[in-house]
């Protein structure tokens, strides 16, 4: 009898290949995944191979697999941080079927709340009283302080630090070794570029880069993902 958890990874760029490397890393201590496939969108990509692993068709075929397959979203970066809401929607995957992956190196405190599909790599250190939420990405050696609370599908690039009660907006981008401030709030859809120091607010959209942040670029963001962030802020979406 098979009892390893069976996994789907959508998408097959550097996202797949992080994902990939951190399930080794756990069927390392406990074998306990069996990886099934990967779907991409790009037909260029179907019947190759990624790690091993054999891209089988577009993200639309997701639904040909059992009950039982779990997926992995790991698609997303910087380009592309907005897109993975409607992506989201679009596929319209049952929250059950995503699986959250947590390295064996990770340092997850008591009293820390993650959503479904996240994926929280080597290093990584999260502090009590934080809540994460559904498909966030935390890439190697980022620090989550104290009562931080991340909203969906934000993407948290290697070495960032955040302080004490950050909020971190749905679909924001928090680019490597960036340090977010005490008392911030990253708007949905912001981004903050490598090695930026942020010391204010950041508006929704807005991408911020220096030390201190300052504005650079400002990308226009959907409203419902808007509405999103402050639904969750207010506890009205899980």
């Amino acid at each position: 009898m098979n009892n390893k958890h069976q996994l789907v990874i959508l998408g097959a760029g550097y996202g797949c290949s992080e994902a990939l490397a951190l399930i080794k890393d756990l069927n390392t201590l406990r074998h306990e995944y069996e990886l099934i496939a990967i779907l991409d969108d790009n037909e260029k990509l179907h019947n190759t191979y990624v790690d091993g692993v054999l891209v089988e068709g577009s993200l639309s075929q997701w639904d040909k697999y059992p009950e039982g397959v779990k997926f992995v979203f790991a698609i997303g970066n910087f380009k592309n941080r907005l897109m993975r809401y409607d992506l989201l929607d679009k596929l319209s995957i049952p929250f059950e079927r995503f699986h959250t992956l947590i390295h064996p190196n990770a340092t997850i405190y008591n009293n820390v709340d993650i959503g479904k599909g996240c994926i929280i790599h080597a290093g990584c250190v999260v502090h009590p009283q934080s809540k994460i939420g559904n498909h966030v990405v935390i890439s190697a050696c980022s620090v989550v302080g104290v009562k931080n609370f991340i909203g969906d599908n934000a993407l948290i690039a290697a070495s960032v630090i955040t302080a004490t009660d950050i909020k971190i907006g749905t679909n924001s981008f928090i680019g490597t070794g960036a340090i977010i401030a005490p008392e911030t709030e990253l708007g949905p859809g912001s981004m903050v570029a490598v090695g930026s120091v942020v010391f204010r607010d950041v508006l929704p959209g807005y991408c911020v880069i220096g030390n201190p942040a300052k504005v650079y670029n400002k990308d226009e963001v959907p409203r419902k993902i808007i509405e999103h962030w402050e639904s969750k802020k207010l506890g009205i979406v899980d």
